[in-house]
């Protein structure tokens, strides 16, 4: 999603009488940064960033299957809950990650964004996340938003204003990376306006924070 997409509403359709099996693995990538002391080890260091990097792919896997409004019913403030998901998903990101692999290890470097730490080590990595093993972990916290994969796909839809086709183009290609997500199809197209009908396991709420999710991971 590109940062001159301005989302202006999110509206539910009704739920389409068709059911499909979960996607049983997910590929994602994220990247991990961890603070990187003078005195630190970078085969440490590159490990931390590592498991950092596979727990916020395994977020953004888990993202979508939130529920709304059992979110609600948690003391979570919004700047929390990244913490909040990541102490929900347990210790160990590796068990829900089937395979990975580092993409880029960018060691060493000043922080682009506001950090506790002066330098941090970065890594990109590649991972292949078990859907099913977190939607098990989010169903047994009673904030799994759909309860089984065979659970009925709903249509949403977006009206998106848009300043150049290549926005239009970022919207649909971070729709269709989400989880949860089974097909982004073009409603109506003009200067200025998109609508597109979305075919998801997800609710419009759920959808929105994911894409939210999705431009913060980009942005590191």
């Amino acid at each position: 999603m590109r940062s001159a997409l301005s989302l202006l509403a999110l509206l539910v359709g009704v739920s389409a009488p068709e059911w499909a099996a979960a996607q049983e693995l997910q590929r994602m990538e994220a990247v991990g940064a961890v603070g990187a002391p003078e005195d630190a080890r970078p085969p440490d260091l590159r490990d931390r960033a590592t498991r950092e990097a596979v727990m916020r792919a395994t977020q953004r896997v888990a993202f979508p299957f939130l529920d709304p409004e059992a979110l609600a019913r948690e003391p979570v403030e919004p700047g929390e809950l990244e913490a909040w998901l990541s102490a929900l998903l347990g210790d160990d990101p590796l068990e829900y990650a089937s395979r990975f692999r580092i993409l880029e290890d960018r060691g060493v470097r000043t922080p682009l964004f506001g950090a506790d730490h002066e330098m941090e080590y970065v890594v990109v990595v590649e991972a292949y996340v078990d859907v099913e093993s977190v939607r098990e972990r989010l169903a047994s916290r009673g904030v799994l938003l759909v309860a089984a994969p065979d659970a009925p796909r709903r249509h949403v839809e977006i009206l998106a204003e848009l300043d150049s086709y290549a926005a239009y183009r970022g919207l649909v290609e971070a729709l269709q990376a989400l989880a949860g997500v089974d097909a982004v199809r073009p409603v109506t197209f003009e200067r200025g306006h998109a609508t597109l009908d979305i075919e998801t396991h997800s609710g419009p709420d759920t959808l929105l924070l994911a894409l939210l999710r999705e431009q913060r991971a980009k942005l590191a």
